[in-house]
């Protein structure tokens, strides 16, 4: 397997995962594997925000929705809004 390609019964797949300062500047590209859960490359995308960033909200599709993504949201004075319901938060 190529890295950031899968091989799945519809064919290959590829997800792209960002973190944006805005609607116009991505300043965090992690590529996976279409099987790879979101929730598990949290840590890969937000360890690539400045350090600096003034950043209150983070708005993510419900498969990065969990309680330790919220936690560490929390700690670094954040709040999450997540699309859609969680379908559990391990």
């Amino acid at each position: 397997m190529a890295a950031g390609i899968c091989k799945s019964v519809g064919g290959l797949s590829t997800k792209i995962h960002l973190g944006c300062l805005d609607e116009k500047n991505a300043i965090s590209i992690v590529l996976t594997g279409g099987e790879v859960p979101d929730v598990k490359q949290f840590d890969a995308v937000f360890q690539q925000l400045p350090e600096n960033h003034d950043l209150k909200n983070a708005i993510m599709d419900k498969g990065y929705d969990s309680n330790p993504v919220r936690e560490t949201l929390a700690l670094n004075e954040m709040v999450a809004a997540a699309e859609g319901e969680p379908d559990d938060r391990n």
